[in-house]
């Protein structure tokens, strides 16, 4: 029994939508048009693409001057340690290594 009013509700389900399906097959059919996807592109997808782009470009910009200027800092840091550090080996005597 319960199968039978599981398949009705499907079938039902699907007439009840058949126009949402039909509209879904012809937008299908006017995607699979070589000049309707060619007109997507030109009026949708590119014009997203280029706003996104200027909107993320000056992020990415100050992103790698912040890298480059600690990647410096930090080899700045690095080179006056290793530049004193025999000179603070040597002049404490009681620091072994």
């Amino acid at each position: 029994m319960e199968n039978d009013t599981k398949k009705t509700d499907i079938f039902e389900f699907s007439s009840k939508h058949d126009w949402a399906h039909k509209l879904v097959q012809k937008c299908k059919k006017a995607f699979e048009k070589e000049e309707t996807r060619k007109m997507i592109e030109v009026f949708i997808v590119d014009p997203i693409i280029e706003y996104t782009i200027k909107k993320i470009i000056p992020y990415i910009l100050i992103i790698s001057v912040l890298f480059i200027i600690l990647t410096i800092l930090i080899s700045l840091i690095l080179v006056f340690i290793f530049t004193k550090m025999p000179r603070i080996i040597n002049s404490s005597p009681e620091f072994v290594i």
